[in-house]
């Protein structure tokens, strides 16, 4: 474990990583990654006016995938598009306060189902197999 808080790692050096899973016959889920860094250093994410970098992924393979992405290439998604970031614009992995996911389906489309597992930041290099 590593208090990214009190510590300045380099966001071209910084990994995030997870696996996925997606069953077999399931073909319309997504998961939406979203790390939100506090910006002005009072404790909390503000929406509009801090950056939030976000990963949406979705699996075309059955089984497990691992996802990896360096900080420093996580853009900033508005509606599933890249957009420019709504803080100051710098990937700062000691500002992260919040990681969050969400799992969506297409309505039109039913049921959908993605397991998680592992998610956590590597320095260096992405997360060997």
């Amino acid at each position: 474990w590593r208090d990214w808080s009190s510590d300045v790692c380099s966001s071209d050096l910084l990994y995030f990583n997870t696996m996925l899973y997606k069953p077999a016959g399931i073909d319309n889920g997504l998961a939406l990654f979203q790390i939100k860094e506090d910006d002005n250093q009072d404790g909390m994410y503000s929406t509009g006016s801090e950056d939030m970098y976000s990963i949406q992924v979705s699996l075309t393979a059955n089984g497990w995938s691992k996802i990896s992405q360096r900080y420093d290439n996580i853009p900033t998604l508005v509606n599933g598009a890249a957009s420019a970031p709504i803080g100051n614009g710098i990937h700062e992995p000691n500002k992260v306060i919040e990681v969050s996911v969400l799992f969506l389906a297409n309505p039109t489309s039913g049921y959908s189902k993605t397991w998680l597992d592992y998610m956590i930041f590597t320095e260096g290099s992405a997360l060997e197999p």
